[in-house]
């Protein structure tokens, strides 16, 4: 499976969240996670998804200046970098 091409084919096909979720799979497989039932992981990844896409659309509507929008993007900054695994000598 060439998932890049698989990527591109969904984004053209109006499919976002389907190819992000083919991403975020790869980077499952590719760490060894991917031992949790792939069934539940994806219906969990669309749950978020739609879930942040209802909350992005509607704080937008109530704060036009994006201060919500900035401070989505503050959290998500701060909760990869606070998450993210240790390896080697770190």
């Amino acid at each position: 499976m060439d998932l890049r091409h698989d990527a591109a084919t969904l984004i053209r096909a109006g499919r976002l969240v389907e190819a992000s979720w083919l991403f975020y799979r790869g980077q499952l497989v590719e760490s060894g996670v991917c031992a949790i039932d792939e069934t539940h992981l994806r219906a969990a990844f669309f749950s978020g998804a739609q879930f942040m896409f209802d909350h992005i659309v509607n704080s937008a509507r109530v704060n036009a200046d994006g201060s919500s929008l900035q401070q989505m993007r503050s959290e998500f900054d701060q909760f990869e970098f606070a998450n993210m695994p240790v390896s080697g000598n770190a």
